[in-house]
């Protein structure tokens, strides 16, 4: 793969737009995380096949993004399951109190 086609390459891949039907903040904001680290990974993978120092500088910067989207990631995933608790405690102490 030349440059050119690299360049090509990676335009196509970071015009790709997320789409999705989730009413859920949460749930979007993980399922757009998850989509761009898929993005992440195949640019990485693409650039690091090309032995030159821009798509190589360029791969190490979407290394840093992929980081950060894993980091994000994680702090998403652990507000949705205490989102979720609080919400199951709540139903479970409703249910309590409608059965005295």
């Amino acid at each position: 793969m030349t440059r050119k086609q690299f360049e090509k390459f990676r335009v196509e891949i970071e015009t790709s737009k997320f789409k999705s039907v989730e009413i859920n903040p949460l749930s979007y904001g993980i399922q757009r995380l998850l989509f761009q680290k898929e993005k992440l990974n195949i640019l990485i993978t693409a650039a690091e096949a090309i032995p030159m120092k821009t798509t190589l500088a360029k791969a190490a910067r979407w290394k840093r993004k992929l980081l950060r989207a894993d980091v994000s990631l994680l702090r998403l995933q652990k507000a949705k399951v205490d989102t979720e608790s609080t919400r199951n405690v709540r139903s479970g102490l409703m249910q309590s109190q409608v059965a005295w």
